[in-house]
């Protein structure tokens, strides 16, 4: 998936009733069943105006997938 066509999933989504918080979470669940990458969870975060904490970046690959996983607005 390209960056245009996560923009347009997003704005399908959002349009469908969508929280960003429901889709941080759908994608963290994602990344988790590894059906996402840790770039491309943090690319669609992105997308969504959020980015992971220091914190987070910093955690193991284990435990960014254990852990809960932290965001905040750029």
């Amino acid at each position: 998936m390209n960056i245009k066509e996560a923009k347009e999933a997003i704005k399908k989504l959002k349009d469908q009733g969508l929280t960003d918080e429901q889709l941080l979470i759908a994608w963290h669940s994602m990344f988790v069943d590894d059906k996402l990458t840790i770039d491309e969870l943090e690319m669609l975060c992105l997308l969504l105006g959020y980015k992971f904490t220091d914190k987070f970046k910093k955690m193991s690959p284990k435990d960014q997938k254990t852990k809960d996983i932290e965001f905040v607005e750029e």
